[in-house]
Protein backbone atom coordinates (compact mmCIF):
# COMPACT_ATOMS: atom_id res chain seq x y z
CA UNK A 1 0.00 0.00 0.00
CA UNK A 2 2.97 2.33 0.53
CA UNK A 3 3.43 2.35 -3.24
CA UNK A 4 0.08 4.11 -3.70
CA UNK A 5 0.95 7.49 -2.19
CA UNK A 6 -0.18 9.35 -5.29
CA UNK A 7 -3.65 7.74 -5.18
CA UNK A 8 -3.91 8.42 -1.45
CA UNK A 9 -3.09 12.09 -2.00
CA UNK A 10 -5.88 12.29 -4.58
CA UNK A 11 -8.33 10.80 -2.06
CA UNK A 12 -7.26 13.09 0.79
CA UNK A 13 -7.12 16.42 -1.02
CA UNK A 14 -7.38 15.86 -4.78
CA UNK A 15 -10.07 15.15 -7.32
CA UNK A 16 -11.06 11.91 -5.56
CA UNK A 17 -11.67 13.69 -2.25
CA UNK A 18 -15.01 13.59 -0.43
CA UNK A 19 -16.14 17.04 -1.55
CA UNK A 20 -15.17 16.46 -5.18
CA UNK A 21 -16.95 13.09 -5.42
CA UNK A 22 -20.04 14.44 -3.68
CA UNK A 23 -20.17 17.35 -6.13
CA UNK A 24 -19.85 14.88 -9.01
CA UNK A 25 -22.98 13.10 -7.80
CA UNK A 26 -25.11 16.19 -8.50
CA UNK A 27 -24.60 16.48 -12.29
CA UNK A 28 -24.78 12.69 -12.56
CA UNK A 29 -28.19 12.88 -10.88
CA UNK A 30 -29.56 15.45 -13.32
CA UNK A 31 -28.12 13.80 -16.44
CA UNK A 32 -29.65 10.48 -15.34
CA UNK A 33 -32.98 12.22 -14.80
CA UNK A 34 -32.77 13.53 -18.34
CA UNK A 35 -32.19 10.13 -19.95
CA UNK A 36 -34.64 8.22 -17.77
CA UNK A 37 -37.23 10.99 -18.05
CA UNK A 38 -37.16 10.89 -21.85
CA UNK A 39 -37.28 7.08 -21.79
CA UNK A 40 -40.24 7.14 -19.39
CA UNK A 41 -42.05 9.71 -21.51
CA UNK A 42 -41.37 7.63 -24.60
CA UNK A 43 -42.75 4.52 -22.90
CA UNK A 44 -46.06 6.36 -22.40
CA UNK A 45 -46.17 8.38 -25.60
CA UNK A 46 -45.20 5.79 -28.17
CA UNK A 47 -47.70 3.66 -30.03
CA UNK A 48 -46.81 0.60 -27.97
CA UNK A 49 -47.93 2.18 -24.68
CA UNK A 50 -47.00 1.72 -21.05
CA UNK A 51 -49.72 -0.85 -20.36
CA UNK A 52 -48.34 -3.12 -23.07
CA UNK A 53 -44.77 -2.76 -21.89
CA UNK A 54 -43.47 -5.98 -20.36
CA UNK A 55 -43.31 -6.30 -16.58
CA UNK A 56 -39.50 -6.43 -16.82
CA UNK A 57 -39.19 -2.97 -18.37
CA UNK A 58 -41.86 -1.50 -16.11
CA UNK A 59 -39.90 -2.79 -13.11
CA UNK A 60 -36.73 -1.20 -14.52
CA UNK A 61 -38.45 2.19 -14.33
CA UNK A 62 -39.70 1.50 -10.80
CA UNK A 63 -36.16 0.53 -9.80
CA UNK A 64 -34.85 3.73 -11.35
CA UNK A 65 -37.26 5.73 -9.19
CA UNK A 66 -35.99 4.01 -6.03
CA UNK A 67 -32.36 4.56 -7.02
CA UNK A 68 -33.02 8.24 -7.73
CA UNK A 69 -34.49 8.58 -4.25
CA UNK A 70 -31.46 6.93 -2.65
CA UNK A 71 -29.11 9.14 -4.67
CA UNK A 72 -30.99 12.26 -3.59
CA UNK A 73 -30.80 11.18 0.07
CA UNK A 74 -27.03 10.64 -0.21
CA UNK A 75 -26.54 14.06 -1.78
CA UNK A 76 -28.76 15.70 0.83
CA UNK A 77 -27.46 14.06 4.00
CA UNK A 78 -23.82 13.10 3.27
CA UNK A 79 -22.59 16.67 3.47
CA UNK A 80 -20.16 16.48 6.39
CA UNK A 81 -16.72 15.12 5.57
CA UNK A 82 -16.00 11.97 7.53
CA UNK A 83 -14.48 8.61 6.72
CA UNK A 84 -17.89 6.93 6.86
CA UNK A 85 -19.39 9.45 4.44
CA UNK A 86 -16.32 9.12 2.22
CA UNK A 87 -16.94 5.37 1.94
CA UNK A 88 -20.61 5.92 1.11
CA UNK A 89 -19.98 8.67 -1.44
CA UNK A 90 -17.19 6.72 -3.17
CA UNK A 91 -19.49 3.75 -3.63
CA UNK A 92 -22.35 5.99 -4.71
CA UNK A 93 -20.49 7.90 -7.42
CA UNK A 94 -19.06 4.66 -8.81
CA UNK A 95 -22.43 2.92 -8.90
CA UNK A 96 -24.40 5.87 -10.25
CA UNK A 97 -21.87 6.64 -12.96
CA UNK A 98 -22.09 3.03 -14.11
CA UNK A 99 -25.88 3.29 -14.05
CA UNK A 100 -25.64 6.47 -16.10
CA UNK A 101 -23.53 4.67 -18.70
CA UNK A 102 -26.42 2.24 -19.30
CA UNK A 103 -29.28 4.74 -19.41
CA UNK A 104 -28.82 5.89 -23.04
CA UNK A 105 -29.41 2.24 -23.96
CA UNK A 106 -32.68 2.34 -22.02
CA UNK A 107 -33.79 5.15 -24.31
CA UNK A 108 -32.75 3.12 -27.36
CA UNK A 109 -34.74 0.14 -26.10
CA UNK A 110 -37.87 2.29 -25.85
CA UNK A 111 -37.28 3.45 -29.45
CA UNK A 112 -36.80 -0.13 -30.61
CA UNK A 113 -40.05 -1.16 -28.91
CA UNK A 114 -41.86 1.80 -30.43
CA UNK A 115 -40.68 0.86 -33.93
CA UNK A 116 -41.43 -2.82 -33.34
CA UNK A 117 -37.82 -3.91 -33.92
CA UNK A 118 -36.71 -4.72 -30.38
CA UNK A 119 -36.67 -8.45 -31.09
CA UNK A 120 -34.22 -7.86 -33.94
CA UNK A 121 -31.95 -5.17 -32.54
CA UNK A 122 -32.18 -5.73 -28.79
CA UNK A 123 -29.42 -8.32 -28.95
CA UNK A 124 -26.99 -5.63 -30.13
CA UNK A 125 -27.57 -3.70 -26.91
CA UNK A 126 -26.73 -6.80 -24.87
CA UNK A 127 -23.66 -7.48 -27.02
CA UNK A 128 -22.28 -3.96 -26.58
CA UNK A 129 -22.91 -3.93 -22.82
CA UNK A 130 -21.35 -7.37 -22.34
CA UNK A 131 -18.22 -6.73 -24.41
CA UNK A 132 -17.67 -3.29 -22.87
CA UNK A 133 -18.14 -4.59 -19.32
CA UNK A 134 -15.78 -7.55 -19.80
CA UNK A 135 -13.09 -5.32 -21.28
CA UNK A 136 -13.57 -2.86 -18.43
CA UNK A 137 -13.25 -5.52 -15.71
CA UNK A 138 -10.14 -7.07 -17.29
CA UNK A 139 -8.38 -3.71 -17.34
CA UNK A 140 -9.61 -2.79 -13.85
CA UNK A 141 -7.95 -5.93 -12.48
CA UNK A 142 -4.70 -4.95 -14.22
CA UNK A 143 -4.88 -1.43 -12.81
CA UNK A 144 -5.38 -2.70 -9.24
CA UNK A 145 -2.45 -5.09 -9.64
CA UNK A 146 -0.29 -2.15 -10.73
CA UNK A 147 -1.03 -0.41 -7.44
CA UNK A 148 0.74 -3.24 -5.62
CA UNK A 149 3.94 -3.19 -7.68
CA UNK A 150 4.34 0.45 -8.72
CA UNK A 151 6.47 2.99 -6.87
CA UNK A 152 5.68 6.73 -6.68
CA UNK A 153 8.43 7.44 -9.23
CA UNK A 154 6.52 5.37 -11.75
CA UNK A 155 3.55 7.73 -11.91
CA UNK A 156 4.30 8.57 -15.54
CA UNK A 157 4.44 4.87 -16.35
CA UNK A 158 0.99 4.50 -14.80
CA UNK A 159 -0.35 7.26 -17.02
CA UNK A 160 1.13 5.56 -20.07
CA UNK A 161 -0.59 2.30 -19.15
CA UNK A 162 -3.91 4.09 -18.63
CA UNK A 163 -3.52 5.62 -22.08
CA UNK A 164 -3.14 2.18 -23.59
CA UNK A 165 -6.33 1.09 -21.84
CA UNK A 166 -8.13 4.07 -23.31
CA UNK A 167 -6.82 3.25 -26.78
CA UNK A 168 -7.99 -0.32 -26.32
CA UNK A 169 -11.44 0.89 -25.32
CA UNK A 170 -11.68 3.04 -28.43
CA UNK A 171 -10.63 0.07 -30.55
CA UNK A 172 -13.39 -1.94 -28.92
CA UNK A 173 -15.82 0.80 -29.87
CA UNK A 174 -14.63 0.68 -33.48
CA UNK A 175 -15.08 -3.10 -33.57
CA UNK A 176 -18.62 -2.87 -32.21
CA UNK A 177 -19.67 -0.12 -34.61
CA UNK A 178 -17.99 -1.95 -37.49
CA UNK A 179 -19.90 -5.11 -36.63
CA UNK A 180 -23.19 -3.22 -36.68
CA UNK A 181 -22.39 -1.60 -40.02
CA UNK A 182 -21.20 -4.82 -41.65
CA UNK A 183 -24.32 -6.75 -40.74
CA UNK A 184 -26.51 -4.08 -42.30
CA UNK A 185 -29.18 -4.72 -39.69
CA UNK A 186 -29.42 -1.06 -38.74
CA UNK A 187 -30.49 0.34 -42.06
CA UNK A 188 -32.38 3.15 -40.36
CA UNK A 189 -29.98 6.09 -39.91
CA UNK A 190 -31.76 7.22 -36.75
CA UNK A 191 -31.23 3.87 -35.07
CA UNK A 192 -27.61 3.67 -36.19
CA UNK A 193 -26.91 7.16 -34.86
CA UNK A 194 -28.54 6.33 -31.53
CA UNK A 195 -26.54 3.12 -31.15
CA UNK A 196 -23.26 4.91 -31.91
CA UNK A 197 -23.95 7.75 -29.47
CA UNK A 198 -25.04 5.33 -26.74
CA UNK A 199 -21.93 3.20 -27.28
CA UNK A 200 -19.58 6.20 -27.20
CA UNK A 201 -21.21 7.36 -23.95
CA UNK A 202 -20.98 3.87 -22.44
CA UNK A 203 -17.30 3.35 -23.29
CA UNK A 204 -16.39 6.90 -22.26
CA UNK A 205 -17.97 6.57 -18.82
CA UNK A 206 -16.41 3.13 -18.29
CA UNK A 207 -12.99 4.67 -18.96
CA UNK A 208 -13.67 7.38 -16.38
CA UNK A 209 -14.84 4.80 -13.85
CA UNK A 210 -11.39 3.27 -13.40
CA UNK A 211 -10.24 6.11 -11.15
CA UNK A 212 -13.38 5.94 -9.02
CA UNK A 213 -13.16 2.16 -8.71
CA UNK A 214 -9.51 2.41 -7.68
CA UNK A 215 -10.56 4.90 -5.02
CA UNK A 216 -13.24 2.53 -3.71
CA UNK A 217 -10.70 -0.29 -3.61
CA UNK A 218 -8.19 1.72 -1.58
CA UNK A 219 -10.79 3.13 0.84
CA UNK A 220 -12.44 -0.21 1.56
CA UNK A 221 -9.34 -2.41 1.34
CA UNK A 222 -7.02 -0.17 3.42
CA UNK A 223 -9.36 1.90 5.64
CA UNK A 224 -6.87 2.71 8.41
CA UNK A 225 -4.24 3.86 5.91
CA UNK A 226 -6.68 6.37 4.43
CA UNK A 227 -8.51 7.28 7.62
CA UNK A 228 -5.45 8.42 9.57
CA UNK A 229 -4.29 10.80 6.84
CA UNK A 230 -7.83 12.06 6.27
CA UNK A 231 -8.15 13.01 9.94
CA UNK A 232 -4.75 14.76 9.89
CA UNK A 233 -5.77 16.72 6.82
CA UNK A 234 -9.03 17.81 8.44
CA UNK A 235 -7.16 19.00 11.55
CA UNK A 236 -4.73 21.00 9.44
CA UNK A 237 -7.57 22.68 7.57
CA UNK A 238 -9.42 23.56 10.77
CA UNK A 239 -6.35 25.29 12.25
Amino acid sequence: MENSKYEKKEIISGRMSFNEMRHHLIPVFFVSCFFVGISFWGAHANRFGWDNLSAFWQNIFYLEAVLFLVQFIIILFCRVESFFNLKIVSLAITFYMFKLSLEPFLLMVMIFIDKGVYGTYGSFILLIITLGFLFHIINLIRIIKELKIRTPKEKNSKKSHRDWYKIGSLLLLVVIVGLILDTGLLGDGELLFGIIISTVTYIGILIGLWDYETTVYLIWRFPEYIKSDLECNRKNISK
